[in-house]
């Protein structure tokens, strides 16, 4: 900024009101020519207000960079196709027995919550039940918590959140092709989506929040949503019949799946959890590399 000139602007602005001395037009126009000739049009010396915000457009690319947001976490790459497949003569293709599983229990149609508390048992009459073991135990009439009626066909597949307590997924068979979750303590349907076809078994992944759904005519795929949205991430397909059985590895990552084609087939659909890195020490013992003097 100008100082001397911003002065003189000042004073002779206060000089021309105590004095006002009335000029031409002729004089006037000459006098903004010669202004403009000699780059004397600064009146405006002062701005009593806050600059505009730079556009993002004309930000520098190292400032850019800066301000960009977190970057997202890379998106899993999920094999199309499954990584073993056994062959399984004479396998029961029957929608109602449940043949498959990772450990020593199998489940039918009948599954314990992780915390022992409820149970969740589907039927070939169309009904969920849900049962506490205190209300179970009691002198109760009905004994059950919740008699839930909401599907239209068989419910085999039922699965308890890992993450989540008190939600439970449950598929209904061919009539009814809905997954639906239930809120177990009060007895709600949170929300309920049309798979498109008959669905066989149900698992959740134990680290992330997706669900994996298995099924049967048209594709005999297994698909896998996104929680709680439920937008299809993959459709896995590979089995010639409904895949009626899947169980999960100890480790959360691999799923083996059989079906009535009589194979069994290891999906590694889950990807690998992340390994958790030792906390460090806090406050360490101050010079404890070097060796102490007896």
């Amino acid at each position: 900024m100008d100082f001397d000139y911003a002065h003189y602007m000042l004073m002779e602005a206060r000089k021309g009101k105590e004095n006002p001395v009335a000029s031409s037009p002729a004089k006037e126009a000459n006098r903004k020519q010669l202004a403009e000739a000699l780059n004397l049009n600064r009146s405006r010396i002062l701005a009593f207000k806050n600059k505009p915000p730079i556009p993002a457009e004309s930000l520098l690319p190292e400032t850019a960079s800066v301000q960009q947001a977190k970057p997202t976490k890379p998106r899993r790459s999920i094999p199309q196709t499954s990584e073993r497949t056994l062959d399984a003569p004479e396998i029961i293709d029957d929608y109602y027995l449940n043949l498959l599983d990772w450990g020593s229990s199998n489940v039918l149609k009948q599954q314990w919550s992780a915390s022992g508390q409820q149970l969740a048992s589907g039927g070939n009459d169309n009904l969920l039940h849900i049962w506490d073991r205190s209300v179970a135990s009691s002198n109760s009439p009905t004994q059950w918590l919740h008699r839930l009626e909401d599907h239209t066909a068989a419910v085999k597949a039922l699965a308890w959140c890992p993450f989540q307590a008190n939600l439970l997924a449950s598929g209904g068979g061919g009539g009814d092709r809905c997954i639906k979750f239930w809120n177990t303590h009060t007895g709600a349907c949170l929300n309920s989506v049309d798979a498109g076809s008959q669905v066989c078994s149900l698992l959740w992944n134990k680290n992330e929040r997706q669900l994996l759904s298995s099924h049967g005519f048209t594709q005999n795929q297994l698909t896998l949503w996104k929680y709680p949205s439920m937008v299809k991430i993959a459709e896995l397909t590979g089995h010639t019949s409904r895949v009626l059985y899947m169980a999960q590895s100890p480790d959360g990552c691999t799923v083996a799946s059989a079906a009535g084609d009589e194979t069994l087939r290891f999906w590694n659909v889950f990807g690998t959890p992340e390994l958790v890195k030792p906390a460090t020490k806090a406050n360490p013992e101050p010079f404890a590399h070097f060796n102490r003097i007896r």
